[in-house]
């Protein structure tokens, strides 16, 4: 097959400034677990230098999410769906964690509560892929998993004992994504890979040969600064994520389009992590407050409103993480009064 380099990162697709403030998220973020098998030499997980990053990542992401609060959660969207905005889903819904989501023990049955719930149009998990077996496999599909999302390390083992200091038994490693990918059914089956993890152009052209026979789509993705890691805004890799020009807006969009959940049910308005935590302010705690009384109103709506105003404060002050994730149908510049009527509605 043809690999489709594209963003996986926006999973609307509309123009964003004619219709926010949104009645939902498109993307709702659960972060399930900050374990994990690999040490990826460009995540925080290998991070054992003491660095302030590190030291509060490790302080702040801890364990992983107890199967009652996740219920919660999920009865907390529901409960807002049917008071607020009947019939209407959240577009992607993203059962992800600094660490590998198939490590927690209750995934399947989280999927599989999440399905009945019915509030999302799909749910994708994010996977290094390591721990998948048939049976595995099978109760993926069998949840009602739609997405599945395989970050690779490299192109053979010895990428991978390099990336990420793991050593993989190669050919049990393809023949299971090639099981997963011929068992699929309707899950759709992304393979990527950080280009870090590949030397030149050689590597590529052979990550396509080798992984596009059995993925659904097939990318090379820049690893950004997201969460400080690898990226200096003064050089060359000023890159979107999926590797295309970085758009031009003044104007923050993750906030009005993404949220974000860590494991104690804190909600953020932005994801993107440093040595101060999270960018974006705590908005709510969905274990403890109706997600009426979080989105679009309260310290989120203050927050929308002085982005939208040009009067970013702090750690938001001249960030430009939005930047890499989005595309030119997010640019709100130009229609932020029209924007602010709407909001004010709320």
């Amino acid at each position: 097959m043809e690999s489709v380099m594209k963003t996986t990162y926006n999973p609307h697709s509309t123009i964003l400034h004619e219709v926010v403030p949104v009645d939902l998220p498109f993307h709702a973020v659960i972060q399930l677990i900050s374990l994990c098998n690999f040490k990826c030499n460009y995540c925080l997980q290998s991070d054992f230098s003491g660095s302030p990053l590190a030291q509060r990542f490790l302080k702040s992401h801890k364990g992983l999410m107890k199967f009652d609060d996740f219920k919660t959660v999920i009865d907390n969207f529901s409960a807002y769906i049917a008071q607020k905005c009947p019939g209407k889903k959240i577009k992607l819904l993203s059962l992800s964690g600094f660490g590998e989501t198939l490590m927690h023990p209750d995934i399947i049955q989280m999927i599989k509560y999440t399905k009945q719930a019915n509030i999302a149009e799909k749910i994708q998990i994010f996977s290094n892929g390591s721990l998948l077996t048939k049976q595995m496999s099978d109760n993926l599909v069998d949840a009602g998993l739609d997405i599945l999302k395989i970050s690779l390390q490299g192109i053979n083992p010895d990428a991978y004992k390099k990336t990420c200091d793991f050593n993989i038994d190669w050919d049990v490693f393809i023949s299971q994504l090639k099981y997963f990918y011929n068992n699929r059914k309707n899950c759709f089956l992304y393979l990527k890979v950080a280009d870090v993890a590949l030397n030149g152009e050689e590597d590529e052209k052979r990550f396509f040969e080798l992984f596009s026979p059995f993925a659904d789509n097939a990318n090379i993705e820049h690893i950004t600064g997201g969460n400080g890691v690898y990226y200096d805004p003064n050089t060359e890799e000023h890159r979107s994520v999926v590797r295309n020009e970085l758009i031009d807006d003044t104007i923050c969009n993750i906030s009005f389009r993404l949220l974000e959940l860590n494991m104690d049910g804190e909600t953020w308005a932005c994801a993107r992590f440093d040595e101060s935590g999270y960018k974006g302010p705590m908005i709510g705690n969905m274990l403890t407050t109706p997600f009426a009384e979080i989105w679009n109103v309260g310290v989120h709506g203050k927050f929308l409103k002085s982005t939208l105003e040009h009067n970013m404060q702090g750690n938001c002050k001249g960030c430009l993480y939005a930047n890499f994730l989005s595309t030119n149908a997010d640019i709100l510049r130009g229609h932020e009064e029209e924007i602010l009527e709407r909001l004010n509605k709320f």
